[in-house]
């Protein structure tokens, strides 16, 4: 079983940690339609907008590596918890994400290769293996979570999923408002994009049900130049519902870094390893 500690902080650490991965655990549960809000785009606009999202894949594929440290504060009616954590990213499918304890030792390891998820827990000398899935996902971390939310919260683009139709909205001096409808039935999804010296960069995308109720927002903040590419060294999740905050603060990155052979492989030995569909989260 996930020891609650590690099952609390992973929660909210993956919308932004698994990248394909660690971010946004969008919850679901409103059954009735939302609507869209805002007018269809002007052949203008929806001629920018076309430019400004092929500028984003671009630079998504020009990450082939990524080496980071994060500080992860969880705040809730519980309190305020923080952890530390390092991510290392090879493109298009590796990932590895080390959960730091109070002396910078490693307490749990998540490792994404290709199709194959591992969460290996150090001290309970157990890990958790099983073929990569948004029902995986779910059944270890205990929410709705899609490895389309999570890779797009990562490289801060929500468009990741391929999902660029019936776009609505417009733009009003450098701030690009977006709405589309969401892959998730009955939701809405609203992003904006700042216009900065011609290159875009997301600074909202929120979740909102036919009650027009904010159900999640990600906050994209503090960008800064890390090797020729514009990326958030900030970002805030806040689920006013829930009353919870995550804030992901970035330090000491580094775009492409080599990697050791091994750094994306784990030696499991004697450590006992189940499914993901035996967990119960948090027990």
């Amino acid at each position: 079983m996930i020891p609650r500690w590690l099952s609390h902080s992973l929660t909210s650490l993956l919308p932004r940690t698994l990248a394909i991965w660690l971010l946004p655990a969008l919850l679901i549960g409103c059954k009735s339609a939302s609507m869209l809000t805002l007018a269809p785009l002007s052949p203008e606009d929806a001629s920018e907008l076309q430019d400004l999202l092929l500028d984003l894949e671009t630079r998504y594929r020009l990450i082939d590596s990524l080496r980071t440290y994060m500080k992860v504060k969880i705040q809730t009616g519980d309190g305020t918890q923080e952890v530390r954590e390092i991510l290392r990213y090879a493109y298009p499918d590796k990932l590895r994400v080390d959960v730091l304890g109070a002396l910078t030792e490693t307490k749990a390891v998540i490792l994404v290769v290709e199709d194959q998820f591992t969460l290996l827990l150090i001290q309970e000398n157990e890990a958790i293996q099983d073929t990569l899935s948004d029902q995986v996902l779910t059944d270890i971390f205990g929410v709705d979570l899609r490895i389309s939310d999570v890779r797009s919260a990562l490289f801060a683009n929500p468009f990741l999923d391929g999902e660029k139709r019936d776009l609505r909205g417009g733009r009003v001096g450098d701030l690009f408002r977006v709405q589309r409808t969401s892959t998730r039935p009955g939701y809405v999804e609203e992003i904006e994009l700042k216009v900065q010296d011609d290159l875009p960069l997301v600074t909202s995308w929120k979740l909102i049900d036919a009650g027009n109720n904010v159900i999640q927002e990600s906050s994209f903040q503090d960008y800064r130049e890390i090797g020729g590419l514009m990326f958030p060294f900030k970002t805030v999740i806040a689920r006013p519902m829930q009353g919870t905050t995550v804030t992901f603060q970035i330090s000491q990155p580094e775009l492409h870094p080599k990697f050791g052979s091994k750094t994306f492989e784990l030696d499991l030995g004697n450590v006992r390893i189940r499914k993901a569909a035996t967990l119960k989260v948090g027990e």
